[in-house]
């Protein structure tokens, strides 16, 4: 095109007043002045996938925070109980599910559970009393404290107080049951960690529970060793416990038959 008259040669012509002056053929036009830059859409990608992950991570991280283990578990069949007897376990594992302990804390079955009452919901049911079979309001919950002793001492907790029946019982064998009579006889144990524990029971179809469990796991392994001697009087037992390399005796019983 050939510029108006009076133009200077070599000069491009300017375009007319109020219209924006287009680009040289095949130059890409500059954004004006202030406006953002576009991140790439790959770019952009890349970026949303790293703070998913890193968002993962955090939960993670948090989940383990609050994990839980198991220091060890014990279960008792059921099968045999009567109806009452089973409603009365029922009761007992749900007050005592859930009972916290802390360090050097103590745990008192009597005090958790309270005294077995008509009026406390109890059933009258069959068990055992200065070696006869009677019908007592909480009938069978001594195979509740038996489970629950025989997962403390899986777990090496300390033993405080803990008796054993007359005669042998059916839940578990000589030398791991635990009898409990309120106001005379109780099941005792101690926290012997610096971290603390959660006691966990419940019936799980025709098997009961007990759990101990804490926020880290058991520091050493636990055995528990039996030996039975037949005695004037019926049969003798000795319960060892081994924790790491070492094996105390945990009690003697003698059992009428």
């Amino acid at each position: 095109m050939t510029p108006p008259a009076g133009t200077p040669a070599g000069t491009a012509a300017l375009p007319p007043a109020g219209t924006a002056a287009l680009p040289p053929t095949g130059t890409a036009a500059l954004p004006p002045a202030g406006t953002p830059a576009r991140t790439p859409a790959g770019l952009v990608l890349l970026l949303a996938a790293a703070a998913l992950l890193l968002l993962t991570l955090g939960l993670v991280a948090l989940h383990d925070l609050g994990r839980t283990y198991v220091l060890a578990a014990f279960t008792t069949d059921l099968e045999y109980r009567t109806p009452a007897q089973l409603a009365n376990i029922r009761l007992a594992a749900a007050r005592a599910d859930r009972t916290r302990l802390a360090p050097q804390a103590v745990f008192s079955f009597n005090t958790v559970v309270g005294e077995r009452l008509v009026e406390n919901g109890y059933d009258r049911a069959p068990t055992y009393e200065d070696g006869d079979v009677v019908d007592t309001p909480g009938g069978g919950i001594c195979q509740l404290t038996s489970t629950i002793y025989n997962a403390a001492l899986l777990s090496g907790l300390r033993i405080v107080e803990r008796a054993a029946h007359s005669s042998r019982v059916l839940s578990v064998g000589p030398g791991r049951d635990a009898t409990v009579f309120y106001g005379h006889t109780d099941l005792r144990f101690a926290n012997p960690y610096d971290f603390p524990l959660e006691l966990r029971t419940r019936c799980h179809g025709k098997r009961l529970v007990a759990e101990i469990v804490g926020p880290r796991p058991l520091p050493e392994p636990v055995r528990i060793r039996v030996e039975s001697v037949p005695s004037i009087h019926g049969i003798r037992v000795r319960t060892w416990r081994r924790i790491g390399n070492v094996e105390r005796i945990i009690s003697e019983d003698t059992y009428s038959h």
